[in-house]
């Protein structure tokens, strides 16, 4: 098997008669000597070299979160995140714990709509999906991301911004993941919404604050329907997009499968 991504093989017989040492050398990290007593086969060999480069090429990927912090709230705030801690259970009279510890549990009362959370079909549909309901295979895959950065617009994010930006990356493939990079036009006309649902996406993600008509003052979510009557949910709130260095990554957006929930925070993360 012929070296690849700068690692190289190299082997010596010992004294020994059909003794050989096999020296597996990857970058930067020094050599891994594999002695044996019988020659070893290429088949041997490959398998070997096929481990360690798999463990040179985890070892290269970097992993960027790209949820926000909640940090708790007062009772009346408007998407409230209230945090009380209570111990977790009624100490031993005269018990004293040593200094710095406790034994707490926490009580939470939150909307579910909170920092980077995700909303299901059961938002806006009656019989629609909700958390549980979401397949696990549409929160995990390969996703594209559009940066719109610079996209200005009246009436939202244009079809032709949208589909320059998909160009850009390489293009949409059925069943990925499309997290969008927004810029001064924070939201989408409804005809850019509907061509990425055509093209096959699985999953949505915005870093702001939500995808619906600015000047809609109906509440008719027409855009957020465009996505839930295809089945796709959507991650509002990410952040971090500007820190992934390529079009293409493997993301990871996993809520708790709570019944009866259009919504929730949850953590995303991305892997390139």
């Amino acid at each position: 098997m012929p070296p690849e991504r700068g690692l190289s093989i190299k082997s010596r017989y010992a004294r020994r008669p059909f003794s050989v040492v096999k020296t597996i050398r990857l970058p930067e990290t020094g050599s891994l000597i594999v002695a044996s007593g019988d020659f070893m086969s290429e088949t041997t060999i490959g398998l070997i070299f096929s481990m360690l480069l798999a463990a040179t090429v985890a070892a290269e990927q970097r992993v960027i979160d790209l949820t926000r912090v909640i940090e708790p709230t007062g009772p009346d705030a408007e998407r409230k995140f209230v945090v009380r801690i209570h111990d977790a259970l009624e100490e031993i009279p005269g018990k004293v714990r040593p200094e710095g510890e406790w034994y707490v549990m926490s009580d939470v009362e939150l909307m579910s709509h909170v920092g980077t959370h995700i909303e299901a079909p059961f938002h806006c549909l009656k019989n629609g999906s909700d958390l549980a309901r979401i397949p696990i295979e549409q929160l995990v895959g390969d996703a594209v991301i559009l940066n719109l950065s610079s996209a200005r617009a009246e009436g939202g994010v244009t079809l032709k911004q949208v589909q320059e930006a998909a160009r850009a990356a390489g293009g949409i493939r059925k069943g990925d993941i499309v997290f969008c990079r927004m810029g001064p036009t924070s939201y989408f006309s409804t005809a850019a919404l509907k061509w990425l649902v055509e093209q096959g996406m699985k999953l949505m993600g915005v870093d702001s604050s939500g995808v619906e008509l600015a000047d809609d003052t109906t509440h008719a979510n027409i855009n957020h329907l465009v996505l839930f009557r295809a089945g796709i949910p959507l991650i509002e709130n990410l952040t971090n997009l500007d820190r992934i260095s390529r079009p293409r990554v493997k993301a990871y957006a996993l809520p708790i499968p709570a019944r009866g929930l259009d919504a929730f925070p949850l953590r995303v993360v991305a892997v390139e």
